[in-house]
């Protein structure tokens, strides 16, 4: 029913850990929770099929842009709260620390244990604000068991800082300046609104059961209204034929 003449088609396989069969339930599972990033970033004229046994495809129509699309579907979406230790790390303004605070992007240190991950969180209290000093931010809230958890450590660890991490990487490193009873709490970072909407989207639809990656990549049908521009023009010299690029006969390397 698309009324589009042209999208992005990504095709992405399944990373099961080692021991791990793909299921059908983990397929389903994957098109949902991709369905909804989709839906929250607009992109409704949208179709994912899966191709088996452990890849699927994602079309989205009336758009060219595959870096957007790129980005929406692209992620596990796995996000966790990972405390650092004081001893390490030190307290408010670094105080103690014999080890640099891990900066924004940077992976998050793996033997570091996990406090909270985004299973916890309610859905209904992830939103993308403007913040008070004018920057967009991400306001979660946790479900009452992840609350919970949240107040019994934040009570005793003051003045501590802890890591919030997306798919192994850090988003945010704050320190508590007091204890977190409503387990509530905003994620602050140098963001613009379509930024600040899709991390909150990631969020809201929560992560993959099996993490992905991205295959392949692709503009599909002509007409586009917002065609990407060659970056770089073929030499002359150098026989073309259809997508044969150079000698017919060499090597087969890349299709």
């Amino acid at each position: 029913g698309s009324k589009s003449t042209y999208g992005v088609a990504i095709e992405s396989q399944l990373q099961p850990s080692a021991g791990r069969q793909i299921s059908d339930a983990d397929l389903e599972a994957t098109r949902t929770i991709i369905t909804k990033r989709l839906t929250a970033a607009g992109m409704d004229d949208s179709s994912i099929n899966p191709l088996l046994p452990d890849k699927f495809t994602v079309t989205v129509m009336g758009t060219t842009d595959i870096a957007a699309v790129s980005a929406v579907v692209g992620q596990a979406g796995k996000l966790e709260f990972v405390p650092l230790p004081p001893e390490t790390y030190g307290m408010a303004g670094n105080v103690g620390g014999v080890t640099p605070l891990p900066s924004i992007g940077d992976p998050i240190d793996p033997s570091l244990p996990v406090l909270l991950d985004g299973s916890r969180l309610d859905p209904d209290g992830v939103a993308a604000q403007l913040g008070a000093t004018g920057s967009w931010e991400v306001a979660f809230l946790f479900d009452s068991q992840g609350a919970a958890v949240l107040a019994t450590w934040s009570a005793g660890h003051v003045n501590q800082y802890f890591a919030i991490v997306l798919d192994g990487k850090v988003l945010s490193v704050p320190y508590l300046q007091s204890a977190i009873q409503d387990g509530a709490g905003l994620i602050a970072g140098a963001w613009n609104e379509s930024e600040a909407q899709h991390l909150a989207g990631i969020l809201k639809s929560g992560a993959v059961p099996v993490p992905f990656v991205m295959v392949s990549a692709q503009i599909l049908g002509q007409g586009s209204t917002n065609p990407i521009a060659p970056s770089a023009t073929t030499p002359p010299s150098i026989p073309t034929n259809g997508r044969t690029l150079g000698n017919a006969n060499a090597p087969h390397t890349i299709d």
